[in-house]
């Protein structure tokens, strides 16, 4: 049995097409008497079509290793203002509607009414989100009509 290897790549995207955030712009290559003979590349991060990938080779390119390019782009400026990582939108809190409600399925499959409540609780400490409180109550109803045995 051979393994696959998952090649390593984590997406950014940008509210404008072709967005560019520089590392490091060209600069003029310039011999002892002060005459051009060339310029350095441009080092930037270019979002095409509104999106940007970190691989090894993209990296590379820019003179970074994979996770140096991620952290460098997490804590560039604009980073929830202009560009945010794929899948988490710059103004949604944390943690994600997606990651409640994929902890509240996890806690109803395992039948667990303790861990659904203690979500609904930090929920309603924190971001109090209605939709995440009512997914919580249904959860728990589903769990308790389940537990009760059937009537004839």
């Amino acid at each position: 049995m051979s393994k696959t290897l998952t090649k390593k790549q984590h997406a950014f995207i940008s509210k404008q097409p072709n967005y560019q955030l520089w590392i490091e712009q060209p600069h003029d290559l310039r011999d002892e008497y002060g005459k051009k003979y060339g310029q350095t590349p441009l080092k930037a991060v270019i979002f095409e079509n509104n999106r940007f990938v970190v691989t090894d080779e993209s990296a590379e390119a820019v003179g970074m290793t994979y996770d140096e390019l991620i952290d460098w782009i997490r804590s560039h400026e604009t980073i929830n203002a202009e560009v945010w990582d794929e899948g988490a939108a710059p103004d949604e809190p944390s943690p994600t509607y997606k990651e409640r409600s994929e902890a509240i399925f996890a806690a109803v499959a395992k039948l667990d009414p303790d861990a659904i409540a203690a979500i609904r609780d930090d929920e309603l400490a924190t971001h109090n989100r209605g939709s995440v409180i009512q997914m919580c109550v249904a959860a728990l109803e589903q769990l308790q009509s389940e537990g009760e045995p059937e009537r004839d």
